[in-house]
């Protein structure tokens, strides 16, 4: 009788538990909106490519609530670091070289990171590091391997992966923005976003797959201990 009670115990523990971790993650995923991506490599630097779904990144202006609490950043920047990302593109020392911080103010860790300069109209791009474009707006990854090296700093770990609370710091090359808006203006919603008074670039980045790994043993052990009749 005690061991049949303690294998009831047992099981609402487990389904307890299960269904915690499961509201959890759909919570999250839920607060996180998928984007389309569109790659085109130039083959200008380093090799450019990106899944066909991304997530953006981004920062919300006082009294705004454009990105969902799983897509937030804060960012800062100084106008002119004198370092040079992409030695293979000749540095033009009429335009800065911008250092932008960007900070992660969720809970994910995102295992690849790219910024997205926006549309631009003229003979001067908004940067001469990019890889290629996203969705049609100059682009590269913010990394530290190959020809184009922006990132120069993370806070946590060294590691290419932009941790919950980590802060990286990286370069744009020759920045421009028509606008005179700052490298660190990401608060319009679109990859890029069309020129306007809000953003100057878009931040796109892939989620670490464990918490949605997570979710798929999650739902399959239900359905499994169901059939097993264990449930």
């Amino acid at each position: 009788m005690n061991f049949s009670r303690k294998m009831k115990d047992m099981k609402k523990l487990i389904i307890a538990s299960m269904s915690l971790a499961l509201l959890m993650c759909f919570n999250n995923a839920a607060r996180a909106i998928p984007t389309f991506s569109q790659w085109d490599d130039a083959g200008n630097q380093d090799p450019l490519w990106t899944p066909m779904i991304v997530h953006e990144l981004g920062v919300n202006p006082p009294g705004a609530a454009l990105f969902p609490q799983n897509e937030l950043i804060s960012a800062y920047y100084y106008p002119d670091v004198g370092y040079t990302p992409c030695s293979q593109t000749p540095d033009n020392p009429n335009l800065p070289n911008p250092l932008v911080g960007i900070t992660n103010m969720t809970n994910i860790s995102w295992t690849s990171v790219w910024y997205v300069a926006d549309f631009y109209s003229g003979a001067i791009p908004p940067m001469t590091n990019d890889d290629g474009w996203i969705n049609g707006g100059r682009a590269f990854k913010i990394d530290s391997y190959g020809l184009n090296t922006p990132l120069i700093y993370e806070s946590i770990a060294f590691n290419g992966i932009f941790e919950p609370g980590e802060t990286w710091e990286f370069v744009i090359q020759d920045y421009f923005n028509m606008y005179g808006l700052s490298p660190a203006a990401f608060s319009t919603v679109g990859v890029p976003s069309f020129p306007d008074l809000l953003s100057s670039g878009s931040i796109v980045a892939i989620p670490a797959p464990g918490a949605f790994v997570l979710c798929g043993l999650g739902a399959s052990l239900v359905g499994y201990m169901r059939k097993r009749r264990y449930i």
